[in-house]
C-alpha cells in the first residue's frame, strides 16, 4: 500500500436477514431496496470525486477451518476506505458509518486487515466481457473492413443479488480463498474518445456514400475518349457490421455517464478454485452472462491490433452496473453457511453448555452446528415435548448424562413409566461418562417396597425455616391435590398441624403424617358443627385425609426420619412413582418439591453462583395437567388443577434458588397453561395433533411453515426455541440407542439385585429400619404404659368389686354392683379400642420389619428383637389376659346382679 494514503477499515461479522422485525420497519418493508439504496448512495458519491482520490474494497476472507472453532466464522468480510485526503476519508466514513447501511449491517472498526496474499498463488480477474471477431470480408472486398471487430459489453447488474451462492459455494471448498472487489472515480476521457473513433470506422464499413476525393481517382478508359470515370475500390458490404455498431452504440450510451474503475480479483491455491468462485460471483452479480474471467496470462494475450487503449475500458463501469457486484451479502430464511445472519443463535463456546443436537435448518447433520444452551440458562427452566416414538426419551437420557457431566445433581421423578432405570444398568459401559453416571445413580420406588423403599417426611422440616411457614406450605400442597375445601375444613387442618407440633415438641421424633391426622380427628371431636356439616367435614377426614395414612402413600409418609434432603439433592436421583393413585402422584410430588425448595432457600447465601439442581418431572401431565375445570372446589374430582398451580408458582421460586425444573410431556396441550408460560425454554419433537400444534405456535413463535413440518419431522428432529433465538431452530438429536445398548428396562428383580449391592441403599435401608423400628417402640412403649395404667384401673375396680361383694344385700348393693359392672365394660371397649388402633396403626405398619431387622448391624437386631419380643411375650399376651380378667368379672357381675334383683 502507498505509504501517503490514510485507511479505514470496518469488519462485519454477520449478515441482516431481511425478515427481521427490525429492519422490516426501518426499510418500511423492502429490506433488499433500502441495501441497495445505501450501496448507490456511497459509489454515486465516489464517482463525481476526482479520479483515483478514493478506494473502496469489499474484502471476502474465506478459511476452511474457522479460527475460533465454529463454522459461521469461516468468511471473514471487511471494507477498506483508502484516500490521500483526510476529509474526503472522513466524511466517506461518516456517511457508510451513519447512513442507511449502518441500520443493516454492524461495520466495527478495524486496525488493519492482516493476510498473507503469497498464500493465493493462483488468481483469477473479473473484468468486462471483450471480443475480437473475425469480420466475414477481408478488407480486400471492402478496405474500411478492419482485420479483427472488437466489443466491448456492459454489465447487467444482477439488483437481487444476495451471494448466498457464493457461502454454499465456499461451504465445501478445503483451501482459503481470498476476494478482493475494488473500486474508485475514474476519469474516462480517453476511452470515450477512442470508443467514438471507433464507432466512426465501423460506420465507413457499410457506408453507401464517398466523398469526392475518397477511394478513387479519375478514368476515362481511353486516351481518345471524350468522358471519363471514377475508379473505385472494391467495397462489399458486411452485415456483421451492423450487428457490431448496435451492440457497440449501446455501450457507448454508457460512457457518457460518470465511471468508477474497478478491480475484481479471487485468490486461492489452485487455478480451479479460484475460477470456480469467481463464476460464482459472476453468476449472483450479473444477469445476462456478459462477462469474461481472466488469468493473468489471456490478459497480456488480448493487448495488440490497436485496441490497446479499447480493452483498457474493461475495468471501468458506471455505479448501475457494479449494483450487483459491489455490495455485501443478504441473508434469508435459511441460516447461511460460513458466516452468521443477525438472528442466528449464538455459538455455544466453553464448558459449561448443554448441548441438545446439530442445526440442519440449512445444514445437514454432520456439518450443522451444535445447538444447545448454556447450563444457567436450565434455571429458567426447559420443556419437552414429543410424541411416542420420536426420540424424546433418549433425548432426555443425553440430557441426564450431561447434567452428571457436568456435576450438576439432579432427580427424575417418573409418573408413569420405568424407562430410565436402564440407566443403572450400564455401570460396565466403556464411556467413563456414562458409568459415572450408572455407579452414581440412586433409585427409589416409593409405595412399592420390594424394590427401593423410599421414605419422606412432609412434617419434618430443616433448621432455619420458620414453622408457621413451613405448616402454611404442607397445608397447600394438601389443598392442592386432594379435595379437603369442605366448610372450615381448612382452618381445621391448620389447627391440627399447631397442636400436633405442639405435643411432638418435647420428643426426639418429628410426627409422621398418621399422627397429624389424628390430631386432626380429635381437634374435630371438639367442635360443635350442625350434624350436616359434622357429616360432610367426617367424610372428607376419613376418605380423603385418612387416605396418607394407609395402602403404598401411607408407606412414604410412615418414617419420621425419611430421606436426607440434603444428601439427596447431592446425587443423581430416579423416583418412580408410577403405582401411585393421581392424586398421590400429585401430593408425594409437590411434598417432595416443597422440602427441596426449604433445603435451597436456606442454604441460599452460603451457595455458589449457578445451577445448583436440575428436577425433572416425567409425563408431567399426571402433576401439572390442564383440566376443564378452571377453579379448585371442594367436588373437584381432578387433583391436578391445584397442584399444577402450586408447582407454577414454585417454577418462579425454584429460579430464584439456581435449580432448574425440566417439565418432559408427549403433548403440550395438556400441560398446565400458567406452568407453560413459566418455561424458559421448549423443545418438541413430532406432534400432530392441531391442538399441541396450535399451543406449539403460541409458545415457540412457531409460524405455519415450522407447525406443518413439526407434523413430519423424523425420528430424533425436534425444534428448539430458547432465550436469544428470533425463531424455533430445527435440530437433529444424538440417536443413543446404539451408543448406549438400550433395550428393555430392567425387571424389578434384576433393579433390586444391583441395588441391594450399592452403599447407598445399604444405608438408607438401616436408616430406614432403626428409624420405624423406634417408632414402633415409641409406640409399644405408649400402649404399654396404656395398658399398665389399664391394669392398675383393673385392679383398683376389682378391690371395689370385692368390697362391695361383702356388703348387705339390698338397693345399695345392686347400685355398687351395676356402677362396677359399667366401669369395667368402659375399660373393656376402653383397651379393646386402643389395642385394636395400635394394631390396625402402628404396628400393621411396622410389623414388617420382624423380617427385616434380622439382616442390620448387631445393635439394630438387638434392638429389633427387643421390641418384637415385648410385643410377642408381654404386650399382647397381657393385653388379652387382662381382657379376659375383664371378661370373666363382667359375667360374675352381670350373674350377682341378675340374682339380687331376681331374689329382691
Amino acid at each position: 500500500m502507498d505509504s501517503k494514503k490514510f485507511h479505514k477499515y470496518y469488519a462485519i461479522t454477520e449478515i441482516p436477514d431481511p425478515s427481521d422485525a427490525r429492519y422490516q420497519a426501518s426499510a418500511e418493508g423492502n429490506v433488499h431496496g433500502k441495501i441497495q439504496l445505501g450501496f448507490e448512495q456511497i459509489y454515486r458519491t465516489m464517482v463525481n470525486m476526482p479520479a483515483d482520490s478514493v478506494w473502496l474494497r469489499i474484502i471476502y476472507l474465506y478459511r476452511p477451518v474457522a479460527e475460533v472453532g465454529h463454522k459461521q466464522n469461516r468468511l471473514s468480510i471487511f471494507i477498506e476506505l483508502s484516500s490521500s485526503d483526510k476529509l474526503i476519508l472522513k466524511n466517506l466514513d461518516c456517511m457508510l458509518c451513519g447512513g442507511v447501511l449502518s441500520r443493516f449491517y454492524d461495520l466495527k472498526a478495524f486496525d488493519v486487515i492482516k493476510y498473507d496474499e503469497t498464500k493465493y498463488p493462483s488468481v483469477c480477474y473479473i473484468k468486462r466481457q471483450t471480443n475480437l471477431i473475425e469480420p466475414l470480408y477481408t478488407n480486400e472486398l471492402n478496405p474500411s473492413i478492419p482485420k479483427r471487430y472488437f466489443t466491448i459489453s456492459p454489465f447487467e447488474a444482477c439488483a437481487d443479488n444476495n451471494y448466498l451462492l457464493l457461502d454454499q459455494n465456499l461451504d465445501k471448498i478445503a483451501e482459503p480463498v481470498l476476494i478482493s472487489l475494488n473500486a474508485s472515480p475514474a476519469d474516462i476521457t480517453k476511452y470515450l474518445k477512442a470508443h467514438t473513433a471507433y464507432l466512426a470506422q465501423l460506420c465507413l464499413i457499410n457506408r453507401a456514400w464517398r466523398d469526392d476525393d475518397e477511394y478513387g481517382f479519375e478514368y476515362d478508359g481511353h486516351a481518345n475518349c471524350g468522358t471519363s470515370t471514377k475508379l473505385e475500390a472494391l467495397s462489399l458490404r458486411d452485415p456483421l457490421a451492423d450487428d457490431i455498431i448496435r451492440l457497440q452504440r449501446r455501450f457507448h450510451e454508457t460512457l457518457l455517464e460518470p465511471h468508477l474503475g474497478f478491480e475484481f480479483k479471487v485468490m486461492a491455491a489452485n487455478l480451479s478454485t479460484s475460477q470456480m468462485i469467481a463464476s460464482t460471483i459472476c453468476n449472483c452479480a450479473f444477469s445476462d452472462g456478459k462477462y469474461r474471467i481472466y488469468i493473468p496470462e489471456k490478459i497480456e494475450a488480448m493487448v495488440h491490433e490497436n485496441f490497446d487503449i479499447l480493452i483498457e475500458m474493461e475495468q471501468y463501469a458506471t455505479v448501475e452496473e457494479l449494483a450487483g457486484i459491489m455490495k455485501l451479502p443478504i441473508a434469508s430464511v435459511n441460516s447461511p453457511l460460513c458466516i452468521r445472519k443477525n438472528n442466528d443463535p449464538r455459538p455455544l463456546d466453553g464448558n459449561n453448555i448443554i448441548t441438545f443436537g446439530h442445526d440442519i435448518q440449512g445444514f445437514k447433520y454432520e456439518d450443522g452446528i451444535v445447538r444447545g444452551i448454556i447450563k444457567d440458562l436450565l434455571c429458567k427452566h426447559l420443556a419437552v415435548f414429543g410424541m411416542s416414538g420420536g426420540g424424546k426419551t433418549t433425548f432426555m437420557f443425553k440430557l441426564l448424562i450431561q447434567l452428571w457431566v457436568l456435576g450438576i445433581p439432579f432427580i427424575l421423578i417418573e409418573c408413569a413409566k420405568k424407562e430410565y432405570r436402564q440407566l443403572k444398568m450400564l455401570q460396565d459401559h466403556n464411556d467413563p461418562r456414562v458409568c459415572g453416571l450408572a455407579r452414581s445413580l440412586q433409585i427409589y420406588t416409593p409405595g412399592y417396597d420390594r424394590v427401593s423403599p423410599f421414605r419422606f417426611n412432609p412434617l419434618d422440616y430443616p433448621d432455619g425455616v420458620y414453622q408457621l411457614a413451613h405448616i402454611e406450605s404442607i397445608k397447600s400442597c394438601i389443598e392442592s391435590s386432594i379435595p379437603v375445601s369442605c366448610g372450615s375444613l381448612p382452618s381445621l387442618i391448620f389447627e391440627g398441624f399447631e397442636e400436633v407440633y405442639e405435643r411432638y415438641q418435647s420428643k426426639e421424633i418429628r410426627p409422621v403424617m398418621a399422627d397429624l391426622i389424628s390430631q386432626i380427628e380429635r381437634v374435630f371431636a371438639t367442635k360443635n358443627y350442625s350434624s350436616d356439616v359434622k357429616a360432610n367435614m367426617q367424610t372428607v377426614i376419613e376418605v380423603r385425609l385418612n387416605s396418607l395414612a394407609r395402602s403404598m402413600i401411607g408407606k412414604i409418609f410412615q418414617c419420621s426420619e425419611g430421606i436426607d434432603i440434603g444428601q439427596l439433592v447431592k446425587v443423581p436421583s430416579i423416583c418412580e412413582i408410577d403405582i401411585l393413585q393421581k392424586e398421590h402422584k400429585c401430593i408425594s410430588t409437590l411434598f417432595l418439591l416443597n422440602a427441596i425448595r426449604e433445603y435451597f432457600s436456606i442454604i441460599q447465601s452460603s451457595k455458589k453462583d449457578g445451577l445448583q439442581y436440575v428436577i425433572i418431572i416425567e409425563e408431567a401431565h399426571n402433576i401439572l395437567g390442564r383440566s376443564a375445570q378452571s377453579v379448585v372446589s371442594e367436588d373437584m374430582t381432578d387433583p391436578q388443577i391445584g397442584a399444577a398451580e402450586l408447582v407454577s408458582n414454585l417454577l418462579l421460586e425454584f429460579r430464584n434458588l439456581k435449580c432448574g425444573i425440566v417439565i418432559c410431556n408427549q403433548h403440550p396441550s395438556n400441560i398446565h397453561e400458567a406452568a407453560s408460560k413459566s418455561v424458559g425454554s421448549k423443545i418438541t419433537f413430532r406432534q400432530t395433533h392441531s391442538d399441541d400444534l396450535d399451543e406449539l405456535k403460541k409458545g415457540m413463535l412457531m409460524g405455519d411453515i415450522e407447525s406443518k413440518d413439526t407434523a413430519r419431522l423424523k425420528p430424533g428432529e425436534a425444534y428448539l426455541f430458547t432465550e436469544g433465538y428470533y425463531g424455533p431452530r430445527k435440530i437433529q438429536t444424538d440417536n443413543l440407542h446404539d451408543w448406549l445398548y438400550l433395550k428393555n428396562p430392567p425387571s424389578d428383580d434384576q433393579l433390586r439385585v444391583v441395588l441391594e449391592k450399592e452403599s447407598w441403599f445399604k444405608i438408607a435401608r438401616e436408616k430406614r429400619i432403626s428409624a420405624e423400628l423406634i417408632q414402633l417402640s415409641a409406640a409399644l412403649d405408649e400402649f404399654e404404659s396404656y395398658r399398665k395404667a389399664a391394669m392398675k384401673r383393673f385392679d383398683e375396680i376389682t378391690r371395689k368389686f370385692i368390697s362391695v361383694l361383702d356388703e348387705k344385700n339390698g338397693i345399695l348393693r345392686q347400685n355398687h354392683l351395676s356402677e362396677i359392672f359399667q366401669r369395667f365394660r368402659g375399660l373393656r371397649n376402653e383397651i379393646i379400642r386402643k389395642f385394636r388402633d395400635f394394631k390396625k396403626g402402628p404396628w400393621k405398619t411396622y410389623c414388617y420389619l420382624e423380617k427385616e431387622y434380622l439382616h442390620e448391624s448387631a445393635d439394630i437386631a438387638a434392638f429389633g428383637s427387643k421390641i418384637f419380643n415385648l410385643y410377642n411375650n408381654r404386650t399382647e399376651p397381657n393385653t388379652r389376659s387382662l381382657l379376659l380378667c375383664i371378661e370373666k368379672n363382667l359375667q360374675k357381675l352381670s350373674l350377682i346382679y341378675h340374682k339380687e334383683i331376681s331374689h329382691g
